[in-house]
């Protein structure tokens, strides 16, 4: 899922935030390897992070309730609400069907 939302993103952004998060490189390398101005390198990584928040913010709360009902055994007879909280978000993140 987080492979898809990297490749929706504009090109530029997307080599940029590749470069940073899987070869590690700093703001100044990228900025220097691409030629580019290192602000511009720093705008492209903020919009690249707030791309995959926005679209990936879903995934990150279901994987806290999950985790919240996996280490407390009783927590569907106690919070129906937060049950069906996860399923919604399940649902909205396109794990779970709507049917």
């Amino acid at each position: 899922m987080i492979e898809k939302e990297i490749s929706a993103m504009p090109p530029g952004m997307r080599k940029v935030y590749e470069l940073r998060s899987k070869q590690y490189m700093s703001a100044k390398d990228i900025s220097e390897h691409l030629g580019v101005a290192e602000s511009t390198v720093n705008t492209q990584l903020k919009r690249a992070m707030k791309h995959l928040k926005l679209k990936l913010w879903p995934c990150y709360l279901c994987h806290f309730y999950s985790e919240l009902l996996i280490r407390k055994k009783n927590i569907f007879i106690s919070c129906p609400y937060l049950v069906f909280l996860s399923c919604l978000c399940l649902q909205w993140a396109g794990i779970l069907n709507s049917n």
